[in-house]
């Protein structure tokens, strides 16, 4: 919602702005990303992700900082299984790319999602850089 105004007072008005829903504001792949420390690079797309942590409650994004202030397990992982999670999260990324073709690109001409993004590049960005992340 973009400068909604809202009484604050008698007179007085206030002018915010809200983001349009979007999966961006669960926190579930965020603490996977944390957790597994997958270096996504420095882009718009991963400030608008972090910007998104404003919109989850106030204990999730504790808990992501908390996370992200943890050592990586990367060294002492099991190749099999630190790769298995890589896999589920990129298979889960793949499906939400897919409905976001099926159900926003498809029917419509703006290249903008529901969270105002350019999301086709930047859901194929995060599928590239999980399986990229992959333990050889």
């Amino acid at each position: 919602m973009e400068g909604a105004r809202v009484a604050a007072g008698s007179a007085a008005q206030l002018r915010i702005s809200f983001r349009g829903e979007t999966g961006a504001q669960s926190s579930i792949m965020p603490l996977l990303v944390a957790f597994m420390k997958i270096p996504h690079r420095t882009s718009m797309l991963t400030a608008h992700l972090i910007d998104m942590r404003n919109y989850m409650p106030a204990e999730h994004r504790s808990l992501i900082a908390a996370v992200e202030s943890m050592p990586s397990i990367r060294a002492i992982a099991s190749k099999q299984n630190y790769n298995a999670v890589l896999d589920a999260m990129a298979e889960f990324r793949s499906v939400h790319y897919a409905w976001a073709q099926e159900y926003i690109n498809r029917r419509t001409d703006d290249p903008r999602g529901t969270g105002g993004t350019p999301y086709m590049q930047w859901l194929k960005q995060l599928i590239d850089e999980t399986l990229a992340f992959k333990i050889d």
